[in-house]
């Protein structure tokens, strides 16, 4: 009687095929998920980076608007309540307020009637610091390039640089440094008639 080997070499053979297309699907779906994983590691940073840089122009915007509205309460410096004044145009901003804002002077705020007396900007945004400078429109920005502005109130004539400046503990940067901010933001104003760049730069 004769044995055929046939059937038997077949099944090694289909084993062997069976083998080399598992392995080979294996390694192609290890290589998509790979494929997959990597550019979503490697954009991981840049994302961060750029959401933080987003939330920064969104604060500098508000910080802006704040400002701006803030300091648009009109007042003549006699103690009046600002309340009693007619509303401004969009972006004029009082004169004595402003000084009283940029120099902190207390005193000044609560004697002209503006709607502040102390103003504290460190850690009230959420940032590590805040900058804010008013200056002419032909100059460049920065807070050196800040505005000399005086009044005369009832306690006689006051000047003031209008450049504010403030940071957390955690922040690395001066608040004397002429550098930007990672954001800003700007608004055209109108102090006593002249028109100038309010601009804010948060970090």
């Amino acid at each position: 009687m004769t044995i055929d080997p046939t059937p038997a070499r077949r099944r090694r053979a289909q084993t062997q095929v069976d083998f080399v297309v598992a392995a080979g699907l294996l390694l192609l779906v290890f290589g998509l998920a790979v494929g997959a994983v990597v550019p979503l590691v490697a954009q991981t940073p840049q994302s961060t980076s750029d959401a933080g840089a987003a939330a920064d122009q969104i604060t500098a915007d508000r910080v802006a608007a704040w400002v701006v509205d803030l300091l648009g309460e009109p007042t003549d410096g006699t103690g009046t309540s600002a309340v009693a004044h007619a509303s401004p145009e969009p972006g004029t901003l009082s004169p004595v307020c402003s000084v009283a804002f940029f120099t902190a002077d207390e005193r000044l705020a609560a004697g002209a009637g503006c709607p502040f007396t102390r103003v504290e900007l460190n850690g009230s945004f959420g940032v590590d610091g805040v900058r804010i400078a008013v200056y002419d429109p032909g100059d460049r920005p920065g807070i050196d390039r800040a505005i000399v502005f005086g009044v005369e109130t009832s306690h006689g004539h006051v000047a003031g640089r209008l450049t504010r400046s403030a940071t957390t503990e955690s922040s690395t940067r001066s608040t004397d440094s002429s550098r930007t901010g990672a954001a800003a933001s700007s608004r055209v104003v109108t102090i006593d008639g002249e028109a100038y760049v309010l601009t804010v730069w948060v970090w």
